[in-house]
C-alpha cells in the first residue's frame, strides 16, 4: 500500500506509525486508485464515441452484462 502511495508510513522510536493519505482516502471512496481513474479519462478523451458508450461505473456495467442475456460480443475491441 506504501508503494501505492495509498499509506505514508514514519518510524518513531521502536515501531512505526502508519498514515492514510489523499490517495488512500480516494481508494477507500471510490474503489479505484485516482492514477487508475485519471488513465481512463486521458484514454476516453480523445474519442468521444467510446467515451458515450462506457458505463459510468461498476453497477452499470453489470447492468448492461445482465441485460445481455449472458452473451456479449466486442465487434471492434480498443487495444
Amino acid at each position: 500500500m506504501e508503494q501505492r502511495g495509498l499509506i505514508k508510513r514514519t518510524w518513531r522510536g521502536s515501531g512505526h506509525a502508519a498514515a492514510v493519505t489523499t490517495d488512500g482516502r480516494y481508494y477507500l471512496k471510490h474503489g479505484k486508485h485516482p492514477r487508475q481513474v485519471q488513465a481512463e479519462k486521458e484514454r476516453l478523451k480523445g474519442d468521444a464515441a467510446q467515451a458515450a458508450r462506457a458505463p459510468a461505473d461498476g453497477a452499470e456495467l453489470i447492468f448492461r452484462l445482465e441485460s445481455a442475456s449472458g452473451k456479449i460480443t466486442v465487434p471492434d475491441p480498443a487495444a
